[in-house]
């Protein structure tokens, strides 16, 4: 064929030519069939790949793809539409007992061939791809125009509401556009037996349907009265017009009274929320049937339920008309099949009623078309007068074709517009791919023998959906509470081989799952599986040759939430987009957030986030950049953080930034956020990764060593500075009379039980008073009103002043521990207290003190001396006795050192004071020292004498004494010191 003549097909087909369309093929195949044909195969191929590539994405729920898939998969295997996701409505089990739908069995063949949830995908694509063809012809006998029945079939191709019907897993409500087709196609040329066939075969497809064909028998008789009064005044009854209305109304009642009657004796019972309760709770209507009774009955209540969400209802009115530029309403005869369900539609507050991407769209959509083909051949004969005028019949088929594709390209759940897992105008548009991790469960899932009990959330359902002993649980908010504690009370008398839940797209119902699945049974259930963020748990008697997978979860940029930053493409990125802060207001320099979310659950156990980001405007700056915590409980408790400074990072250079995280309990709505950037830094997130590395198992010693700095401490009443002579280089700095007396905390993590040594670098500035007690350092878990361990230093414990050393505690925890922190609290006004860091590293049981205590005189008595400021003192002409005693404690068995702090100013000779401790208010002396005048290292100069104490037994009312204190001698006690461990 000539090039010339290629051009002259393209320019007629680009006008759609009426000549071109009826010119034949082969045999009786024209242009227009072809075309047609091609578009029916082109919309199967595409809403079959990218239907499965959502389901693969994780998108498909067991509402309804998974219901389908078992019930399919149960009659292949013997129990006929046996299923097990709706117990609470459906004792029986059987899907008759909500739906009479023995369409069904129509996919049976083809389900056995190919047992798997993607068969339904694709024959419903192909099934609604299909009601074209028949459409085509019956535009095609109503109006002889090619042109324009091409533009129609293609419209209803492009139409977003059988587009939506579509996307949304697999209905049975999908059969129905071709089965009318069908119907009007047969019954216009007057094929009364086809018409039958395919009426049956509509019926077949929900009970429901047998209202709507009511309805369409009285559309007939209104488009056929002409016909049968001519007929019945002629006393011929017997003729198509008058007993096609007749049969469909008769087959429709009997069918609508045969079908309820099943359903009923499979579920005598159901429950009101099945039959529409809350549904039309404004209108106040406890179920469907009472709908027409209540608008009429209450006239104000109607209008409030109309008005209801009557921005969506309107635009999903005005959306279901413009395909075919509303001329739908100029043959509003067949229209009347379709009010039935606009008036539950549109009286309801049930969003799913009256927005795109449900099944009931084609409810109402086969109706619009079929109208509108009437419709369309009243315009052209009223306007133009269509026939021989091809130019016009073009417009308006060119003007059909430009309509739907500006209503596919911003409504079709493929257009680019559309946001996946948004459900604002419509239920989650949107082209999806898997992910790695997606195909990974999918692979993992597909391994687990069929004989398996499993629970899962709804979005895994329908991957495990070939499995009788498959079951899931409804959205909190899906039904009441009563059924729902009714479903879990069923769901808990099952013995699970696996429990499977996915996070975060149905966060609540995770969560739910294993509180009352996983935690109530911790012996039972444990961690099995990470992939992504898809929790896998297994019975320690499951399946043991499946071998689990620790897959990292990975979250993109827009897997997050922003909200002082925005959303930006960048080529450089591992993704193709990247999270870029935009803090502009000063205010919000210490005070923003960048990122947040995506709320997910970690079980118990060790992991590394990993944030990569890039910094740009950071080279001047000498503070912090930015914080990244991780939080749970939405944000109400802090797991982890590290504090950003300029020197960790290179400017302009992506980085990968590591947190450490332990988890000692379930931790749910995980987030991982940007907060408190600093306005002048331009700021860049690539990605967030969290590596599992231990799950489930213990957590003793997985760290020899904890370092803690100014990175990972959040200042209270410090400020950082730069400080050379330091580890960190930039540390935690304290001014002198600050009114908040804590220095600072954190880092808020989760520590396993065991034995531990705090160590604190620190610097003091300033003169520091031996007798004042200077530091506290404050050990806390997640309840941070019971220390786990505290520990006061007095000026004597500080060896020097402006120069770093170190000062350290020890402290055992029984249980894994979450939420700790090490405090560190100033108590002294005078003095100027720099940070450096806090080591934390395991350490043997036996070095933990069973005992440690400071008493000072405030636990003391005294006889020979007297209170003077925070010390004990005996002067010269006190008089001999005892100076000191109390405070009467107990003490478990242990091997003891006890510390008295002295001061002596003057004495006389070589004896000062006897020491000693007693127990069983003094009758029982333990251990006795003499202080002499060669243990003082000099007078008016603080020193300590030890006492060591061995207990085998438990020591009750011990005291420790100070007494025959020597003439002549001034002595000052400021406090003893106990320290015990185990023997």
């Amino acid at each position: 064929m000539s090039t010339i003549k290629v051009k002259q097909w393209i320019g007629k087909l680009k006008f759609l030519d009426e000549e071109l369309l009826g010119k034949k093929i082969y045999g009786d195949i024209d242009v227009g069939e072809i075309l047609i044909l091609a578009a029916i195969c082109i919309y199967s191929i595409l809403f079959s790949y990218y239907t499965i590539m959502r389901h693969y994405s994780l998108r498909s729920d067991a509402w309804d793809l998974g219901i389908f898939s078992q019930v399919l998969y149960s009659t292949v295997n013997g129990k006929i539409f046996y299923y097990n996701v709706e117990p609470y409505f459906n004792p029986s089990h059987s899907f008759f007992g909500i739906h009479f739908s023995p369409i069904l069995f129509l996919l049976v063949p083809f389900y056995a061939i190919f047992p798997k949830p993607e068969t339904l995908l694709v024959a419903q694509s192909i099934i609604l791809a299909l009601a074209a063809y028949p459409l085509y012809l019956y535009s095609l006998v109503k109006t002889k125009l090619k042109t324009l029945s091409l533009a129609v079939s293609i419209a209803y191709l492009l139409n977003p509401l059988i587009q939506g019907v579509n996307w949304y897993d697999f209905h049975p409500q999908a059969f129905l556009p071709l089965f009318y087709f069908s119907m009007l196609y047969f019954l216009e040329r007057k094929r009364v037996l086809p018409y039958l066939i395919f009426l049956l075969l509509s019926l077949c497809v929900l009970e429901q349907i047998s209202i709507i064909n009511i309805f369409f028998a009285v559309s007939l008789f209104l488009m056929y009265y002409r016909n049968i009064i001519k007929y019945l005044k002629n006393k011929n009854i017997i003729n198509m017009y008058f007993i096609v209305p007749c049969l469909t109304l008769i087959i429709s009642i009997y069918w609508f009274i045969m079908s309820n009657a099943i359903i009923h004796y499979f579920n005598p019972n159901p429950p009101l929320y099945l039959k529409g309760l809350g549904t039309f709770s404004i209108l106040g209507a406890r179920e469907t049937s009472e709908v027409p009774l209540f608008i009429f009955a209450h006239p104000n209540k109607a209008l409030k339920a109309l008005s209801y969400d009557y921005y969506l209802k309107t635009t999903y009115v005005i959306l279901s008309f413009t395909s075919l530029a509303f001329t739908s309403l100029l043959s509003p005869t067949l229209l009347i099949p379709a009010i039935p369900w606009l008036i539950v539609a549109l009286f309801s507050n049930h969003k799913p009623y009256y927005m795109l991407g449900y099944q009931y769209s084609a409810l109402l959509a086969p109706f619009i078309f079929l109208s509108g083909i009437n419709g369309l051949k009243k315009v052209l004969n009223i306007v133009v007068g269509y026939r021989g005028n091809f130019v016009a019949i073009k417009n308006v088929a060119r003007l059909i074709l430009i309509i739907n594709l500006v209503l596919a390209t911003l409504f079709s759940p493929l257009s680019i517009l559309a946001k996946p897992y948004s459900f604002k105008w419509c239920r989650d548009f949107g082209i999806t791919y898997p992910s790695h991790e997606q195909m990974l469960l999918i692979d993992f899932l597909s391994k687990i023998p069929n004989d398996a009990v499993i629970l899962s959330t709804s979005n895994i359902f329908p991957h495990i959906s070939n499995n009788i002993n498959a079951y899931t649980l409804p959205g909190l908010h899906a039904i009441p509470f009563r059924l729902l504690n009714s479903t879990l009370n069923y769901l808990k008398k099952k013995n699970y081989d696996f429990i499977v839940v996915s996070v975060p797209q149905d966060r609540e119902t995770a969560k739910l799952i294993i509180e009352q699945f996983i935690e109530q049974h911790k012996d039972k259930y444990k961690p099995h599986s990470i992939i992504g963020t898809t929790l896998v748990f297994s019975s320690s008697e499951s399946f043991s040759d499946i071998k689990p997978i620790i897959e990292p979860m990975i979250f993109k940029p827009w897997d997050l939430a922003i909200k002082d930053g925005e959303l930006i493409y960048a080529n450089n990125s591992t993704y193709g987009a990247v999270i870029r802060s935009l803090v502009t207001s000063p205010f919000k320099d210490q005070k923003n957030t960048i990122w947040f979310g995506p709320y997910i659950i970690l079980p118990p156990g060790y992991y590394i986030v990993v944030f990569r980001m890039k910094f740009l405007n950071i080279t001047n700056l000498n503070t912090k950049i930015i914080t990244l915590d991780i939080t749970s409980n939405s944000g109400s408790k802090i797991l982890a953080f590290l504090n950003i400074f300029p020197q960790d990072v290179k400017e302009n250079t992506w980085v990968e930034i590591t947190i450490p995280l332990y988890v000692t309990s379930y931790e749910y709505y995980v987030e991982f956020r940007g907060v408190n950037a600093k306005k002048e830094a331009i700021i860049f997130l690539d990605y967030i990764k969290v590596i599992p590395v231990k799950i489930g198992e213990p957590m003793y010693n997985a760290r020899p060593l904890y370092v803690y700095n100014c990175r990972r401490l959040a200042p209270i009443s410090a400020s950082y500075v730069l400080d050379e002579d330091s580890i960190s280089k930039i540390v935690l700095f304290r001014k002198p009379r600050e009114k908040q007396k804590q220095l600072c905390h954190g880092p808020f993590e989760a520590l396993p039980k065991g034995a531990y040594e705090v160590i604190y670098t620190i610097k003091i500035n300033g003169t520091v008073n031996p007798q004042e007690k200077v530091l506290t350092m404050l050990v806390t878990g997640e309840n941070m009103t019971t220390p786990i361990s505290k520990v006061s230093l007095y000026g004597i414990h500080i060896p020097f002043t402006n120069k770093w050393f170190n000062i350290t505690t020890k402290f055992m925890l029984p249980n894994d521990t979450s939420g700790v922190q090490y405090a560190l609290l100033i108590n002294s006004e005078n003095i100027s207290v720099y940070l450096d860091r806090i080591l934390v590293r395991p350490i043997p049981e036996e070095e933990v003190p069973i005992v440690y205590m400071l008493i000072d005189y405030t636990r003391l008595s005294t006889i020979s001396g007297k209170i003077l400021g925070n010390i004990i003192k005996h002067a010269v002409g006190d008089g001999e006795g005892v100076v000191w005693f109390g405070p009467y404690v107990d003490l478990p068995p242990g091997k003891y050192v006890i510390k008295y702090w002295l001061k002596v100013n003057s004495y006389v000779g070589k004896h000062i004071i006897d020491l000693d401790v007693a127990c069983n208010y003094g009758k029982n002396i333990l251990v006795t020292k003499q202080v002499r005048s060669a243990d003082v290292p000099g007078l008016g100069v603080w020193f300590s004498v030890s006492l060591e104490l061995e207990a085998p037994e438990y020591l009750e009312a011990v005291e420790f004494r100070g007494y025959n204190i020597a003439n002549g001698t001034d002595l000052e006690l400021l406090l003893i010191e106990i320290c015990g461990w185990k023997i």
